[in-house]
């Protein structure tokens, strides 16, 4: 479980229950490096897939945002909907143009976001001379 989470967008933190909902939704077997476009989300009934889950889902959001977001779902909220789901698990969505013959069409691609680590300053001192 998520211990820290975005509470301007969260009511409660997400849980891994939640998270393997969505990779069960959005056809996603590994987090690492997966891709997929928008016509792959079609092809995925997706947008039917989310509204089933409706009530799990909205559960998270705060009902402001769940009104925003989770009703009248299109293919452009979907990809919303796991960016945001996505960044409190500490991945990240990425974008790319892509084309095929002779068409434009972006390409999306899951990463796991790199560790930060804090400097102690415990051990530098600063000079202002």
């Amino acid at each position: 479980m998520n211990s820290s989470y975005n509470i301007q967008l969260f009511r409660k933190p997400l849980t891994k229950e939640l998270l393997s909902i969505i990779k069960n939704i959005y056809k996603i077997k590994n987090l690492n490096n997966h891709i997929f476009n928008k016509k792959k989300l079609l092809d995925y009934n997706t947008i039917e897939q989310l509204e089933l889950f409706y009530f799990y889902i909205s559960d998270f959001y705060l009902p402001c945002k769940a009104k925003i977001f989770l009703e009248n779902i299109n293919i452009n909220r979907t990809v919303t909907i796991l960016k945001q789901i996505l960044k409190e698990f500490n991945y990240t969505l990425s974008s790319t143009e892509k084309y095929d013959k002779n068409k434009k069409y972006t390409q999306y691609r899951i990463n796991k976001n790199k560790k930060t680590e804090l400097i102690s300053m415990d051990k530098y001192q600063i000079n202002f001379d």
